[in-house]
Order: structure tokens, then sequence, then C-alpha cells
């Protein structure tokens, strides 16, 4: 990695960090290490993937999800060239596949409709956040999942993907699979 001097706003918005991270009382070190500027600029080292909340542990299917995440998390990390960037989209697309098959059950299949394919994340999504709620935030919801999956599929097929895209797809597919092994812990404990 090429360093390259800290601009005047990233300059200052580094000090802010670092004040605001003393008051938390938070390491300093590694608050600085991260704001380090690198060949893109030190903006790109503020985005980092989060895995808000921990794995719940369900079960063998959701052992190996929970190891895709962090591959996914390492992929984004080292990722580069532009084949690099598509590859975070067609990993999250087989992400959210493996979570949407790990999730859904036979009765959420709605009455008079087929069963989807093994493949179709997209409608199991949908049948899921139906099956669990039909509320209008339970609609937005699946909104959301049908826009996450959009996101990752553009991204796997982009000549030249940006990163804050390839940022967007990867933490979205994140989000889809935590809200589904939510949803699996829930049905489980019921």
């Amino acid at each position: 990695m090429v360093l390259q001097p800290i601009g005047a706003a990233d300059a200052k918005a580094s000090e802010e960090i670092v004040r605001a991270a003393n008051r938390a009382d938070v390491r300093c070190s590694s608050v600085k290490q991260r704001l380090a500027p690198a060949a893109k600029g030190s903006r790109d080292q503020l985005a980092e993937l989060d895995d808000w909340g921990a794995p719940v542990e369900q079960g063998d299917p959701w052992v190996v999800i929970n190891e895709r995440v962090a591959e996914l998390k390492a992929l984004f990390d080292r990722s580069v060239t532009p084949d690099d960037l598509a590859d975070v989209g067609r990993r999250c697309r087989e992400l959210m596949i493996a979570a949407a098959n790990a999730t859904y059950r036979p009765e959420m299949l709605p009455d008079g409709h087929d069963k989807p394919k093994d493949s179709d994340a997209k409608t199991k999504c949908k049948y899921i956040v139906d099956y669990v709620g039909s509320n209008s935030l339970d609609k937005k919801t699946s909104t959301l999942i049908d826009k996450a999956w959009d996101v990752a599929v553009a991204l796997s097929h982009h000549k030249e993907p940006a990163r804050s895209a390839t940022f967007a797809a990867a933490q979205a597919a994140i989000l889809v699979v935590r809200t589904l092994g939510l949803v699996e812990d829930d049905l489980r404990k019921t």
C-alpha cells in the first residue's frame, strides 16, 4: 500500500475521530492506524464491513454460513481489481441463497404458489418474511431484502464496480443473512 499525505479535510476528520475516541476511552493507536491514508484515500479506511450482532449458533448450515460471512468480509478487504469486486457480488448472492435455504420451510409456501427453486432466494425471502409477519414494516423489510438481492446481482455483472457499491452489496448481504438467522432462531424456539 502506498501512503499519501492526508488532505486538510481528512486530517480534520481524523482529529475529530481521535478526540471522540479519547472521550469514549478507546485506544487511539488503533484508531490512528485505521485512519492512515492509503492509495485511494483515507476515507476508504473508514468503510469496514460490520457483522452486527453475534452469529446465532443454530446447527450445521449456519456454521458454514457464519464462516462464509467471515470469508466475504475478508474478500472485500483484499478486493482491488474489478473482477475481485464483482466476485464480492457473486459471493453475496451465494450467501443469501444459503441463508434463505437454511431458513425456508415448506409450510411458508403460500396457497396456490409453486415451490420456489433452491436458488430462488429472493422469492424464499419474501415467503419467509410474509410467514413471520404481515404488517407494513414487514413489507418494507421484504422490499429491503429485494434491494439487497438486486444490488448483489448488479454488482456481480458490472464491468467496473465501485468500491462503495461493493461495500453496500456486502453490507446488505450480511444484513439479510443476520435477519434470516434471527428468524431461524425464533422459529426454532417456537
